[in-house]
């Protein structure tokens, strides 16, 4: 068992970008968690997945999210559940401080 304390799991680095740096836990089998840090004024570039759920928690600082074709706030503590196929985009809007998010979904990352 790995317990999150403020909202960091460590894990493998996936990434590590201009953009964000993104982490999976490597703890569970059928489930993901990954830690997401949105670099200021940055943006994801915006993915569907046709056949997985998932979850978004915003951890720390403010920013919005693109569900489709409706824009969000975002602030600490909000939580998104995306269904199959709806396409989502993170944007951090602040000039200075980083967006935090974790995402949740079963089975494996699609790399």
């Amino acid at each position: 068992m790995q317990v999150a304390r403020k909202w960091h799991l460590e894990g493998e680095q996936i990434a590590n970008t201009d953009v964000y740096r993104l982490v999976d836990n490597t703890e569970l089998n059928r489930l993901v968690v990954s830690t997401t840090t949105l670099y200021p004024s940055k943006h994801t570039r915006g993915h569907s997945h046709e056949d997985q759920e998932e979850v978004y928690i915003f951890t720390s600082g403010e920013g919005y999210i693109k569900l489709d074709d409706i824009s969000y706030n975002v602030r600490t503590g909000d939580v998104f559940t995306i269904k199959a196929g709806v396409w989502h985009q993170v944007r951090n809007t602040h000039p200075e401080f980083a967006l935090h998010f974790m995402c949740i979904f079963e089975g494996k990352r699609n790399h």
